[in-house]
Order: structure tokens, then C-alpha cells, then sequence
């Protein structure tokens, strides 16, 4: 009876192994389409950001021209703002 026990374990032990072998490969498939996810979500957040930096770059183009262009057309009203600007951010500041 203890010959009939040790194959039995024997058995058990090999079920075992292959066991942990299926489970061993399962985690390493899943750690990996983890990673593949991972880098096509960093993928598309570069590719929103570049767009986003695009769009800040080209609408901050047309608000600089826009003041230049009001500059060039009022210039004693933009100095005047530009002083009173000053003046109230003096004021401000000193006070802190």
C-alpha cells in the first residue's frame, strides 16, 4: 500500500508542477498585454498633449498678433493701461 500512496503523490506532485507551469505562463502573458496597454495608453496621451500644445501654441499666436496690433493702432491707450496695470500690482504687492 505505501507503493500505491508514493504514485499517487508522485502523480499529484507532476499535476502540481504543470499546474504552476499554466499559472506561471498565465501571469507572464498577463504582465505583458499589461505592458503593451500601458505603452499604447502613454502612446495616446503623448499624442493628446502634442495636440493640445499645437492648439495652445497657434491660439496664444493669434492673441499675441491681436495685442500687437492694438498697440500699433492705440498706442497711448496701451500705455496707459499698461501703467495702470502697474500701479494697481504695485499696490498689491507693497501691501503684502
Amino acid at each position: 500500500m505505501t507503493h500505491a500512496t508514493n504514485r499517487n503523490t508522485g502523480s499529484d506532485m507532476d499535476t502540481l508542477k504543470e499546474s504552476a507551469v499554466a499559472v506561471k505562463d498565465a501571469v507572464t502573458d498577463l504582465a505583458s498585454d499589461a505592458g503593451k496597454y500601458a505603452s499604447n495608453r502613454i502612446s495616446d496621451a503623448k499624442d493628446m498633449a502634442a495636440t493640445a500644445v499645437d492648439a495652445a501654441k497657434s491660439k496664444a499666436a493669434d492673441v499675441n498678433s491681436s495685442i500687437v496690433s492694438y498697440i500699433k493702432k492705440n498706442p497711448y491707450r496701451a500705455v496707459g493701461i499698461a501703467a495702470g496695470a502697474g500701479l494697481v500690482l504695485g499696490f498689491l504687492l507693497r501691501r503684502r
